[in-house]
């Protein structure tokens, strides 16, 4: 049986050990859907960024939700190359408004559902941390649209930093 003395040392030895050095973040994945809020994420990736030396790749999913066509009566023709080009030039004045280089970072435009293609996006551009921003939606808003940063969160296989966007009030903790 360990004395009280030693149990003391022993809690003296660990709290004297020098704290883990943090992962280096070199690459981060900001999800946008070119709202105020994604470009709250956005700013603080920038931030993050410049402090770490890091790699920024601003990813839009242009959202599937036109259901499972191959069961669908009449075959609506997807309108691919015309919606992609529409978000590409979105991507460019959004950037531009954010007052970001485009050469600075790397951008992507994936087509289908956004829980799925941000965490696809973030193992193929090697993500070390998403930086995501959430709308703040709670109640019933929460409940009937859901929340894509919970899902990322849930899913992602790295860490997940999300952002409040700006001027919405912290939700109630009971």
């Amino acid at each position: 049986m360990k004395s009280a003395a030693s149990n003391t040392q022993t809690r003296r030895d660990t709290a004297d050990a020098p704290a883990s050095t943090p992962p280096h973040l070199e690459n981060i994945l900001v999800p946008t859907d070119f709202s105020a809020a994604s470009r709250a994420g956005l700013d603080y990736a920038l931030s993050l960024s410049a402090a770490l030396q890091s790699h920024i790749t601003v990813v839009h999913v242009i959202p599937l939700d036109f259901g499972d066509q191959e069961f669908s009566l009449i075959n609506y023709p997807f309108p691919e190359a015309r919606l992609r080009r529409q978000a590409e030039q979105h991507m460019r004045n959004w950037l531009k408004d954010a007052g970001v280089e485009r050469d600075s970072l790397k951008s992507a435009i994936r087509i289908g559902r956004p829980v799925a293609e941000i965490i696809r996006a973030a193992g193929e551009f090697r993500a070390d941390i998403i930086v995501l921003s959430t709308h703040g939606h709670t109640g019933l808003r929460h409940a009937f649209l859901g929340s894509t940063a919970e899902r990322v969160v849930r899913h992602s296989l790295c860490p997940v930093l999300t952002v409040r966007a700006p001027g919405k009030p912290s939700p109630r903790v009971f």
